[in-house]
């Protein structure tokens, strides 16, 4: 967040006041799943599920990205008598 201000006075006792703020945020995500493997009697590879369900298949690999951007911006301006 940044916040910004400015106070002057062009006539005599006619201050005027301007304002800003700016707020960004910014979240970024990444996450990946690698191929599991597990051996049988043979010591031969074979692909198994990564979480132990169905939910993926045997062996893949599952990749997911995802941002989520905002930006905020206010002004104001006024006059102090």
């Amino acid at each position: 967040t940044q916040q910004m201000g400015l106070r002057f006075e062009p006539i005599k006792d006619w201050t005027i006041n301007i304002d800003g703020n700016m707020r960004t945020h910014t979240n970024n995500q990444h996450w990946a799943v690698l191929p599991v493997y597990a051996y049988d009697a043979n010591n031969q590879p074979y692909a198994i599920s990564w979480d132990g369900g169905a939910s993926y298949s045997p062996g893949a690999s599952r990749i997911s990205e995802s941002r989520y951007t905002e930006d905020y911006f206010t002004t104001n301006i006024f006059r102090l008598r």
